[in-house]
């Protein structure tokens, strides 16, 4: 069953794969000619709306085959990510998620055209001759 994707999840899933370059933060497959095989992962699932939309702690991106392996072996991606990103990132990642966040639908208007904008901004940097990640700006509600 296809979980509904609403246009703040899309836009943030563009923007996390644009950001990574569509590269697999675990393998390093490049999926940008076949962008079906490359995944925004959520640190947490999509049900934690603290960081579903969040791109310090809410996702990185993932080919299918390891995303699908993370999913499978839920103790080895929490052991990928502390490694990745130490234990106070991933620590504090945790408790966010773990928040309540209440949010409007205007608000989530924001979001989607706030990760739709850096999309465009992170299109123009590597047209520029930018690779790799590059680091998108959170979207902050007011």
């Amino acid at each position: 069953m296809a979980v509904k994707r609403d246009p703040e999840d899309i836009a943030f899933s563009n923007a996390i794969r644009e950001s990574y370059d569509y590269t697999c933060y675990n393998c390093g497959f490049n999926g940008r000619h076949d962008t079906r095989q490359i995944h925004c992962a959520h640190v947490h699932t999509r049900k934690h709306r603290a960081t579903r939309w969040c791109a310090d702690f809410g996702a990185v991106c993932l080919c299918a085959k390891c995303h699908r392996r993370f999913t499978d072996f839920p103790v080895e991606w929490g052991d990928f990510l502390r490694e990745r990103w130490g234990d106070k990132h991933y620590d504090e990642a945790k408790s966010r998620a773990w928040s309540v966040c209440k949010l409007t639908s205007g608000c989530k208007e924001a979001i989607a055209k706030h990760y739709r904008e850096e999309v465009k901004r992170i299109e123009k940097l590597r047209a520029e001759g930018e690779t790799g990640i590059i680091k998108l700006i959170n979207y902050e509600r007011e």
